[in-house]
């Protein structure tokens, strides 16, 4: 009840906008997951420059963004202490490059610290609910939580404020499609991002997603084999069946297949909602069979062809969700980003980078073209990550904070994991189109730090991760 509430007053408090010169007629949300700063620079490194080419350009707008959580707890708590934040969780440019050697992380011994400033991060970092969730709503949240506040209340995010202007919205995703980030950028609401086919309940049963394109198929295992029994952790079978049948109450037409996803992103009579549920169960390339050695370089295992592309997923969404003449809201992630920094494997995470790279490039493409009147001057792209990783340089263990190593094009980096998960590091943003000058007024902040040997360090201007939605709303006219 208090969600339908919520959605009513949003939809009557919102006024209805034509095609406005003055604001961002489209906005486009790339992220990816997991992808720092120094990820960038790896994946630069090995493709000899060409991962930037897509952000190379002077009309971007480049600063940096926190991205520390309310708090570490992964579940709501009632009252004023639940939205309370946790003070030894906010960003420090002291603590983020404190160099003060220290001999082992007391969370994991088996792995020295070197510094404190990577102990304080392994500590203190956030997840991919609670930062995708401060993206969309605007509002910093505890760890877990999608699209709520620290009482678990909802919310309102981006899906919800675009379409109550009459805009399509979009999600695509490398990993399952009611995921941690797919689920806050589709406007769901969860105590939970666990609540999986809940999730996916909420977005094939809502009004706010006309397009939502990701993993999770029941069907299918990562090897593209289709299982003996179907696996509904990711979306239910009370959704899936009727999915399948052509018979869901959402209105959804279903695509499954590579060819159907390549008819989709060429197609001039689009579905009016599309699903494209790939075969795999967990992500698109990332998990394939042939598990490749955490130094093997990029590509050593064949790269799937009975699987859609990110570009491919990008263009069957934008397919669906261009003609709308109101505009749409866009969320492409490069999930699997994620879960290469998590296994410590350097080849694959570059693999799902250049993939995300792509992406960046098609979205390039198709606003110079012109494409149904979307062009740079009415639509907002933004680049970004949703957390970082504590990854570095090879000898980052006595260099502190040395970036990966440039070994050479087509050569792995010199590269040195100080954690399987994530960190509290700034992550880059970087925007270009209508209102990105937003996020050069917003980014108020300085990164800097002097340690004792009297070096510097430091990302400069950076804001925090809410602002984002909040530069977004205002290019938008959403306010």
């Amino acid at each position: 009840m208090k969600f339908a509430c919520l959605v009513a007053v949003l939809l009557l408090s919102v006024p209805a906008a034509a095609r406005d010169p003055n604001v961002a007629h489209s906005v486009i949300v790339l992220i990816a997951d997991g992808g720092g700063y120094n990820t960038h620079i790896a994946a630069s490194h090995y493709t000899g420059g060409s991962s930037d080419a897509p952000l190379t350009s002077p009309e971007w707008v480049r600063v940096g963004c926190s991205t520390y959580p309310l708090r570490r707890q992964a579940k709501p708590i009632p009252g004023p202490e639940g939205l309370t934040q946790d003070g030894s969780l906010v960003y420090s440019s002291a603590r983020s490059w404190d160099t003060t050697p220290i001999p082992a992380h007391e969370d994991d011994p088996k792995r020295p610290a070197h510094f404190a400033s990577y102990a304080w991060h392994r500590q203190t970092f956030p997840d991919s609910a609670n930062t995708a969730s401060a993206i969309m709503t605007g509002v910093r949240t505890y760890n877990n939580a999608v699209n709520v506040n620290g009482n678990g209340e909802p919310v309102p995010a981006l899906a919800q404020r675009f379409k109550a202007l009459g805009k399509s919205v979009g999600v695509v995703t490398t990993v399952e499609m009611s995921d941690a980030t797919p689920a806050a950028a589709s406007g769901a609401h969860q105590i939970s991002r666990n609540n999986r086919a809940d999730i996916a309940r909420q977005i094939f049963n809502g009004s706010f997603v006309d397009v939502i394109i990701g993993a999770g198929n029941p069907d299918y295992e990562n090897s593209g084999n289709v299982r003996y029994e179907p696996e509904y952790s990711w979306i239910g079978e009370a959704d899936w069946e009727p999915l399948k049948e052509g018979k869901h109450p959402g209105g959804w037409k279903l695509i499954q297949s590579i060819d159907e996803f390549r008819k989709a992103a060429t197609t001039t009579s689009p579905a009016r909602r599309l699903a494209g549920i790939f075969h795999s169960f967990n992500g698109h390339q990332f998990y394939r069979s042939g598990w490749d050695h955490k130094l093997d370089a990029p590509y050593t295992t064949p790269r799937r062809t009975d699987v859609p592309t990110l570009s491919e997923m990008a263009n069957a969404a934008l397919r669906v969700i261009e003609r709308n003449d109101k505009g749409f809201f866009l969320m492409i992630e490069g999930g699997a980003v994620d879960r290469a920094m998590h296994a410590n494997n350097t080849g694959r995470m570059i693999e799902e980078f250049i993939e995300f790279s792509d992406a960046i490039k098609t979205i390039c493409q198709y606003l110079d073209a012109g494409t149904h009147g979307h062009t740079w001057t009415n639509t907002l792209v933004v680049v970004t990550a949703d957390h970082d990783h504590l990854f570095m340089g090879s000898e980052s263990g006595t260099t502190p904070f040395q970036p990966p190593v440039d070994r050479g094009k087509g050569v792995l980096p010199g590269t040195m994991f100080h954690s399987g998960s994530h960190s509290n590091q700034l992550v880059p943003v970087l925007a270009r189109g209508a209102g990105a000058e937003g996020f050069h007024a917003a980014a108020t902040r300085i990164d800097q730090h002097q340690d004792v040997s009297g070096r510097q360090f430091g990302r400069g201007a950076y804001l925090d991760q809410p602002q984002i939605h909040d530069v977004i709303v205002k290019a938008a006219g959403v306010q």
